[in-house]
Protein backbone atom coordinates (compact mmCIF):
# COMPACT_ATOMS: atom_id res chain seq x y z
CA UNK A 1 0.00 0.00 0.00
CA UNK A 2 2.78 2.46 1.04
CA UNK A 3 4.86 1.58 -2.04
CA UNK A 4 1.91 2.21 -4.35
CA UNK A 5 1.14 5.55 -2.69
CA UNK A 6 4.82 6.58 -2.99
CA UNK A 7 4.92 5.66 -6.67
CA UNK A 8 1.72 7.63 -7.28
CA UNK A 9 3.21 10.64 -5.48
CA UNK A 10 6.40 10.44 -7.58
CA UNK A 11 4.43 10.40 -10.83
CA UNK A 12 2.23 13.29 -9.71
CA UNK A 13 5.22 15.32 -8.54
CA UNK A 14 6.97 14.84 -11.90
CA UNK A 15 3.78 15.86 -13.72
CA UNK A 16 3.40 18.90 -11.46
CA UNK A 17 6.88 20.17 -12.31
CA UNK A 18 6.02 20.05 -15.99
CA UNK A 19 2.55 21.64 -15.71
CA UNK A 20 2.77 23.90 -12.62
CA UNK A 21 0.33 21.62 -10.79
CA UNK A 22 0.47 21.26 -7.01
CA UNK A 23 2.48 18.11 -6.19
CA UNK A 24 0.72 15.15 -4.56
CA UNK A 25 1.18 14.75 -0.82
CA UNK A 26 -0.91 13.42 2.07
CA UNK A 27 -0.53 14.50 5.72
CA UNK A 28 -2.42 13.95 8.97
CA UNK A 29 -2.36 17.47 10.44
CA UNK A 30 -4.19 19.67 12.98
CA UNK A 31 -6.63 21.98 11.18
CA UNK A 32 -7.45 25.08 13.28
CA UNK A 33 -10.27 27.47 12.28
CA UNK A 34 -7.81 29.83 10.57
CA UNK A 35 -6.51 27.08 8.26
CA UNK A 36 -10.07 25.82 7.68
CA UNK A 37 -11.10 29.31 6.55
CA UNK A 38 -8.12 29.40 4.19
CA UNK A 39 -9.19 26.14 2.57
CA UNK A 40 -12.80 27.37 2.33
CA UNK A 41 -11.65 30.51 0.51
CA UNK A 42 -10.63 28.21 -2.36
CA UNK A 43 -13.77 26.07 -2.80
CA UNK A 44 -13.95 24.73 -6.35
CA UNK A 45 -16.51 26.77 -8.36
CA UNK A 46 -18.30 23.56 -9.39
CA UNK A 47 -18.49 22.18 -5.87
CA UNK A 48 -22.05 21.75 -4.60
CA UNK A 49 -23.31 24.02 -1.83
CA UNK A 50 -22.58 23.13 1.76
CA UNK A 51 -25.40 21.81 3.99
CA UNK A 52 -26.20 23.98 7.02
CA UNK A 53 -27.76 21.10 8.99
CA UNK A 54 -24.75 18.85 8.35
CA UNK A 55 -22.33 21.64 9.30
CA UNK A 56 -24.18 22.20 12.60
CA UNK A 57 -24.13 18.47 13.37
CA UNK A 58 -20.39 18.32 12.75
CA UNK A 59 -19.78 21.46 14.82
CA UNK A 60 -21.82 20.05 17.68
CA UNK A 61 -19.81 16.81 17.70
CA UNK A 62 -16.58 18.81 17.62
CA UNK A 63 -17.65 21.09 20.48
CA UNK A 64 -18.66 18.14 22.62
CA UNK A 65 -15.50 16.16 21.91
CA UNK A 66 -17.37 13.45 20.00
CA UNK A 67 -15.59 13.89 16.69
CA UNK A 68 -13.59 10.82 15.63
CA UNK A 69 -10.20 11.79 14.22
CA UNK A 70 -9.17 8.21 13.48
CA UNK A 71 -11.17 7.90 10.26
CA UNK A 72 -9.95 7.97 6.68
CA UNK A 73 -12.16 10.95 5.74
CA UNK A 74 -9.85 13.39 3.98
CA UNK A 75 -9.87 17.02 2.96
CA UNK A 76 -9.00 17.04 -0.74
CA UNK A 77 -7.21 19.87 -2.54
CA UNK A 78 -6.90 19.44 -6.31
CA UNK A 79 -3.71 20.08 -8.24
CA UNK A 80 -4.96 23.58 -9.08
CA UNK A 81 -5.34 24.51 -5.40
CA UNK A 82 -9.15 24.20 -5.17
CA UNK A 83 -10.95 22.49 -2.30
CA UNK A 84 -12.98 19.63 -3.83
CA UNK A 85 -14.04 17.68 -0.73
CA UNK A 86 -14.44 18.41 2.97
CA UNK A 87 -16.17 21.79 3.06
CA UNK A 88 -18.89 20.69 5.52
CA UNK A 89 -16.24 19.37 7.93
CA UNK A 90 -14.14 22.50 7.56
CA UNK A 91 -17.16 24.72 8.19
CA UNK A 92 -17.82 22.61 11.28
CA UNK A 93 -14.34 23.54 12.53
CA UNK A 94 -15.03 27.23 11.92
CA UNK A 95 -18.42 27.04 13.67
CA UNK A 96 -17.08 25.10 16.67
CA UNK A 97 -13.83 27.06 17.03
CA UNK A 98 -12.02 23.75 17.61
CA UNK A 99 -8.82 22.42 16.08
CA UNK A 100 -9.39 18.98 14.56
CA UNK A 101 -6.87 16.61 12.97
CA UNK A 102 -7.60 15.52 9.39
CA UNK A 103 -5.89 13.75 6.58
CA UNK A 104 -5.30 16.52 4.03
CA UNK A 105 -4.42 15.46 0.49
CA UNK A 106 -2.95 17.97 -1.99
CA UNK A 107 -2.46 17.50 -5.71
CA UNK A 108 -5.61 15.47 -6.38
CA UNK A 109 -7.01 15.13 -9.91
CA UNK A 110 -10.04 17.51 -10.13
CA UNK A 111 -12.01 14.67 -11.78
CA UNK A 112 -12.23 13.02 -8.34
CA UNK A 113 -14.90 15.57 -7.38
CA UNK A 114 -17.41 13.89 -9.71
CA UNK A 115 -17.38 10.66 -7.70
CA UNK A 116 -17.15 12.02 -4.13
CA UNK A 117 -20.17 11.99 -1.77
CA UNK A 118 -22.44 10.25 -4.27
CA UNK A 119 -23.29 7.38 -1.93
CA UNK A 120 -26.12 7.32 0.62
CA UNK A 121 -25.38 8.99 3.96
CA UNK A 122 -24.96 6.68 6.93
CA UNK A 123 -28.22 6.40 8.85
CA UNK A 124 -28.74 6.31 12.61
CA UNK A 125 -29.57 2.61 12.24
CA UNK A 126 -26.22 2.05 10.47
CA UNK A 127 -24.33 3.85 13.24
CA UNK A 128 -26.10 1.91 16.01
CA UNK A 129 -25.34 -1.37 14.31
CA UNK A 130 -21.69 -0.49 13.75
CA UNK A 131 -21.23 0.69 17.36
CA UNK A 132 -22.70 -2.56 18.73
CA UNK A 133 -25.67 -0.81 20.34
CA UNK A 134 -28.03 -2.48 17.87
CA UNK A 135 -26.71 -6.00 18.27
CA UNK A 136 -29.44 -8.57 17.65
CA UNK A 137 -32.02 -5.97 16.58
CA UNK A 138 -33.93 -5.98 13.31
CA UNK A 139 -33.84 -3.05 10.92
CA UNK A 140 -37.33 -1.98 12.06
CA UNK A 141 -36.23 -2.10 15.70
CA UNK A 142 -33.09 -0.06 14.94
CA UNK A 143 -35.05 2.59 13.06
CA UNK A 144 -37.62 2.86 15.85
CA UNK A 145 -34.93 2.95 18.52
CA UNK A 146 -33.05 5.75 16.77
CA UNK A 147 -36.22 7.79 16.17
CA UNK A 148 -37.32 7.56 19.82
CA UNK A 149 -33.85 8.48 21.07
CA UNK A 150 -33.71 11.46 18.71
CA UNK A 151 -37.12 12.73 19.81
CA UNK A 152 -36.20 12.28 23.48
CA UNK A 153 -33.06 14.35 23.00
CA UNK A 154 -35.01 17.16 21.39
CA UNK A 155 -37.78 16.96 24.00
CA UNK A 156 -35.30 17.29 26.86
CA UNK A 157 -33.83 20.41 25.26
CA UNK A 158 -37.27 22.02 24.92
CA UNK A 159 -37.85 21.26 21.22
CA UNK A 160 -41.21 19.50 21.28
CA UNK A 161 -42.76 20.27 17.90
CA UNK A 162 -41.45 18.56 14.76
CA UNK A 163 -40.78 21.94 13.16
CA UNK A 164 -38.40 22.97 15.93
CA UNK A 165 -36.46 19.69 15.57
CA UNK A 166 -35.45 20.66 12.03
CA UNK A 167 -33.79 23.87 13.15
CA UNK A 168 -30.29 24.45 14.51
CA UNK A 169 -29.19 21.95 17.12
CA UNK A 170 -30.25 18.71 15.48
CA UNK A 171 -29.29 15.54 17.30
CA UNK A 172 -26.18 13.88 15.84
CA UNK A 173 -25.48 10.16 15.67
CA UNK A 174 -23.07 10.55 18.57
CA UNK A 175 -25.76 12.30 20.63
CA UNK A 176 -28.17 9.44 19.96
CA UNK A 177 -25.61 6.81 20.95
CA UNK A 178 -24.87 8.72 24.14
CA UNK A 179 -28.50 9.01 25.25
CA UNK A 180 -29.02 5.29 24.64
CA UNK A 181 -26.12 4.62 26.99
CA UNK A 182 -27.62 6.94 29.62
CA UNK A 183 -31.24 5.87 29.17
CA UNK A 184 -31.34 2.15 28.30
CA UNK A 185 -35.11 2.01 28.91
CA UNK A 186 -35.47 3.47 25.40
CA UNK A 187 -34.77 -0.06 24.10
CA UNK A 188 -37.87 -1.36 25.86
CA UNK A 189 -39.94 1.57 24.64
CA UNK A 190 -39.00 0.72 21.04
CA UNK A 191 -40.35 -2.81 21.54
CA UNK A 192 -43.56 -1.43 23.08
CA UNK A 193 -43.97 0.97 20.16
CA UNK A 194 -43.59 -1.80 17.59
CA UNK A 195 -46.09 -4.00 19.44
CA UNK A 196 -48.60 -1.14 19.47
CA UNK A 197 -48.15 -0.40 15.77
CA UNK A 198 -48.68 -4.07 14.87
CA UNK A 199 -51.81 -4.44 17.00
CA UNK A 200 -54.08 -3.15 14.21
CA UNK A 201 -54.01 -3.31 10.44
CA UNK A 202 -53.54 -0.68 9.24
CA UNK A 203 -51.69 0.64 12.32
CA UNK A 204 -53.47 3.44 14.16
CA UNK A 205 -50.09 5.04 14.92
CA UNK A 206 -46.53 4.27 13.94
CA UNK A 207 -44.04 2.74 16.36
CA UNK A 208 -41.69 5.66 17.10
CA UNK A 209 -44.14 8.33 18.35
CA UNK A 210 -46.07 5.76 20.37
CA UNK A 211 -42.84 4.36 21.82
CA UNK A 212 -41.70 7.85 22.78
CA UNK A 213 -45.05 8.52 24.44
CA UNK A 214 -44.95 5.25 26.37
CA UNK A 215 -41.32 5.80 27.45
CA UNK A 216 -42.25 8.98 29.29
CA UNK A 217 -45.55 7.65 30.63
CA UNK A 218 -43.71 4.64 32.07
CA UNK A 219 -41.26 6.91 33.86
CA UNK A 220 -44.17 8.62 35.61
CA UNK A 221 -46.15 5.53 36.64
CA UNK A 222 -44.91 2.16 35.41
CA UNK A 223 -47.94 0.16 36.62
CA UNK A 224 -50.39 2.46 34.83
CA UNK A 225 -48.23 2.58 31.71
CA UNK A 226 -48.27 -1.22 31.41
CA UNK A 227 -52.01 -1.19 32.12
CA UNK A 228 -52.43 1.36 29.32
CA UNK A 229 -50.43 -0.87 26.94
CA UNK A 230 -52.52 -3.92 27.86
CA UNK A 231 -55.72 -2.04 27.06
CA UNK A 232 -54.23 -0.64 23.85
CA UNK A 233 -53.50 -4.17 22.64
CA UNK A 234 -56.84 -5.56 23.91
CA UNK A 235 -59.35 -2.69 23.53
CA UNK A 236 -62.37 -5.01 23.97
CA UNK A 237 -61.62 -5.00 27.69
CA UNK A 238 -61.71 -1.21 28.01
CA UNK A 239 -64.21 0.19 30.52
CA UNK A 240 -66.73 2.78 29.38
CA UNK A 241 -65.48 6.35 29.17
CA UNK A 242 -61.84 5.28 29.06
CA UNK A 243 -59.45 7.94 27.68
CA UNK A 244 -57.74 5.11 25.77
CA UNK A 245 -60.96 4.27 23.93
CA UNK A 246 -61.47 7.93 23.06
CA UNK A 247 -58.01 8.41 21.55
CA UNK A 248 -58.15 5.06 19.72
CA UNK A 249 -61.46 6.05 18.15
CA UNK A 250 -60.02 9.42 17.08
CA UNK A 251 -57.00 7.70 15.53
CA UNK A 252 -59.29 5.25 13.75
CA UNK A 253 -61.25 8.14 12.19
CA UNK A 254 -57.94 9.71 11.15
CA UNK A 255 -56.80 6.47 9.50
CA UNK A 256 -60.07 5.96 7.65
CA UNK A 257 -59.99 9.55 6.35
CA UNK A 258 -56.35 9.15 5.38
CA UNK A 259 -57.02 5.98 3.42
CA UNK A 260 -60.20 7.13 1.72
CA UNK A 261 -60.06 8.46 -1.82
CA UNK A 262 -59.44 12.19 -1.72
CA UNK A 263 -59.09 11.95 2.05
CA UNK A 264 -56.96 15.05 2.30
CA UNK A 265 -59.61 17.26 0.76
CA UNK A 266 -63.08 18.50 1.57
CA UNK A 267 -64.87 17.38 4.73
CA UNK A 268 -62.42 14.51 5.36
CA UNK A 269 -59.40 16.78 5.64
CA UNK A 270 -60.37 17.95 9.15
CA UNK A 271 -60.03 14.37 10.39
CA UNK A 272 -56.41 13.99 9.28
CA UNK A 273 -53.91 14.26 12.13
CA UNK A 274 -50.26 15.19 11.87
CA UNK A 275 -47.65 13.22 13.82
CA UNK A 276 -47.45 16.05 16.37
CA UNK A 277 -51.22 16.06 16.79
CA UNK A 278 -51.29 12.31 17.40
CA UNK A 279 -48.64 12.63 20.08
CA UNK A 280 -50.44 15.60 21.66
CA UNK A 281 -53.68 13.59 21.87
CA UNK A 282 -51.88 10.63 23.43
CA UNK A 283 -50.40 12.88 26.11
CA UNK A 284 -53.79 14.50 26.80
CA UNK A 285 -55.48 11.08 27.06
CA UNK A 286 -52.69 9.84 29.34
CA UNK A 287 -53.21 12.83 31.63
CA UNK A 288 -56.87 11.81 32.19
CA UNK A 289 -55.87 8.16 32.55
CA UNK A 290 -53.21 9.05 35.11
CA UNK A 291 -55.72 11.17 37.02
CA UNK A 292 -58.21 8.27 37.08
CA UNK A 293 -60.80 10.28 35.14
CA UNK A 294 -63.19 9.22 32.42
CA UNK A 295 -63.09 11.22 29.20
CA UNK A 296 -64.82 11.95 25.95
CA UNK A 297 -63.71 13.57 22.71
CA UNK A 298 -64.62 17.06 23.97
CA UNK A 299 -62.13 16.67 26.84
CA UNK A 300 -59.28 15.31 24.75
CA UNK A 301 -58.61 18.16 22.37
CA UNK A 302 -55.54 19.83 20.91
CA UNK A 303 -54.49 23.30 22.10
CA UNK A 304 -55.84 26.18 20.04
CA UNK A 305 -53.62 27.24 17.18
CA UNK A 306 -50.71 25.41 15.59
CA UNK A 307 -48.74 23.17 17.93
CA UNK A 308 -45.48 24.75 19.07
CA UNK A 309 -42.91 24.38 21.83
CA UNK A 310 -44.98 26.74 23.98
CA UNK A 311 -48.39 25.04 23.78
CA UNK A 312 -47.44 21.39 23.24
CA UNK A 313 -48.96 19.14 25.96
CA UNK A 314 -46.34 17.88 28.41
CA UNK A 315 -45.98 14.90 30.73
CA UNK A 316 -46.95 15.74 34.32
CA UNK A 317 -46.97 14.08 37.73
CA UNK A 318 -50.06 12.32 39.05
CA UNK A 319 -50.93 15.28 41.29
CA UNK A 320 -50.55 17.67 38.36
CA UNK A 321 -52.66 15.34 36.21
CA UNK A 322 -55.54 15.53 38.69
CA UNK A 323 -55.28 19.31 38.74
CA UNK A 324 -55.14 19.47 34.93
CA UNK A 325 -58.14 17.14 34.57
CA UNK A 326 -60.14 19.26 36.97
CA UNK A 327 -59.18 22.38 35.03
CA UNK A 328 -60.22 20.81 31.71
CA UNK A 329 -63.53 19.71 33.25
CA UNK A 330 -64.25 23.23 34.54
CA UNK A 331 -63.46 24.71 31.13
CA UNK A 332 -65.75 22.20 29.38
CA UNK A 333 -68.56 22.87 31.86
CA UNK A 334 -68.13 26.62 31.46
CA UNK A 335 -68.29 26.40 27.65
CA UNK A 336 -71.35 24.14 27.83
CA UNK A 337 -73.11 26.57 30.16
CA UNK A 338 -72.30 29.51 27.89
CA UNK A 339 -73.59 27.60 24.87
CA UNK A 340 -76.81 26.64 26.67
CA UNK A 341 -77.34 30.23 27.76
CA UNK A 342 -76.80 31.51 24.21
CA UNK A 343 -79.19 28.94 22.77
CA UNK A 344 -81.76 29.80 25.45
CA UNK A 345 -81.49 33.48 24.61
CA UNK A 346 -81.93 32.79 20.91
CA UNK A 347 -85.04 30.67 21.64
CA UNK A 348 -86.49 33.44 23.85
CA UNK A 349 -85.92 36.09 21.18
CA UNK A 350 -87.49 33.88 18.52
CA UNK A 351 -90.63 33.45 20.66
Amino acid sequence: MAKTATAEADVTTKDAKETDRIPYRREFIPVPPTLAKGFLDQVHPDQRHHRDARVEQYAQDMRQGNWREDTEDSVLIDWNGFLIDGQNRLRGIVESGKTIKFWVVWGVDPAVMAVKDTGAARTVADSLRISGRGEGLTQAELLTLGAIARRQLHWESGRRSSGSMKSVGQATHSDISAILDRQPDIYGAAKIGLDASKSTRPPLITAAPYGFFWLNANRIDSDLAYQWQSFWLSPDELPGGSPIAVVRERFFRHKMAQNSSGGRFGDQRALILSGDEQLALLIRAWTFFLAGRSANISKIQMPKGKLSNDNFPVFVTKKEAVQAAEKYEREIASRAAAKAKAEGTQFSNAS
